[in-house]
């Protein structure tokens, strides 16, 4: 059924097909070589878990096929932990209740619930919590240490310290 199908697609074209048995085709790598397997979709409404998925190269598996899963809930905590910081600095609580007035200009609230600035997680100047950022900047299986420059122009995309 397969190979009618090819010859339909093909027969339009003056081509001539060489085969090669596996065991003599040398060149022919893992890579090169795909398994079939059946088609899985996955249908999310968040892209950005799209994404994620897609970058960390996760697969969905049909599920007729026999597998077992475990899960794995990766949380950012860090996150989490700059929230907490932010909710215990009296400067910060002042200028969520501005943006909560709608006078913080730049400032506003993520839909994470972290206050941001021009759209970066605000961190407190506390060289303790600086320090857990660049922690895990550095040390993150995630994160690759780029160099010192891009390392900091990385982290200053998404933090902003100047509080």
């Amino acid at each position: 059924m397969r190979q009618r199908q090819w010859l339909e697609l093909i027969k339009d074209y003056d081509l001539t097909i060489l085969y090669h048995p596996g065991k003599a085709n040398v060149v022919a790598d893992a890579l090169s070589r795909k398994s079939v397997e059946n088609l899985a979709t996955a249908i999310t409404s968040q892209p950005a878990l799209h994404k994620g998925m897609q970058r960390f190269g996760l697969e969905v598996v049909a599920p007729e096929v026999p597998t077992i899963m475990a899960a794995l809930v990766v949380r950012p905590t860090l996150l989490e932990q700059i929230k907490e910081w932010q909710v215990a600095n009296p400067y910060l609580q002042k200028v969520r209740n501005d943006v909560s007035d709608g006078r913080a200009g730049d400032f506003g609230v993520g839909v994470d619930g972290a206050l941001r600035f021009r759209n970066r997680a605000c961190v407190p100047k506390d060289n303790g919590i600086r320090k857990m950022v660049l922690q895990e900047a550095h040390h993150s299986p995630y994160s690759i240490h780029s160099g010192g420059t891009k390392m900091y122009k990385d982290l200053k995309l998404h933090y902003w310290c100047g509080v």
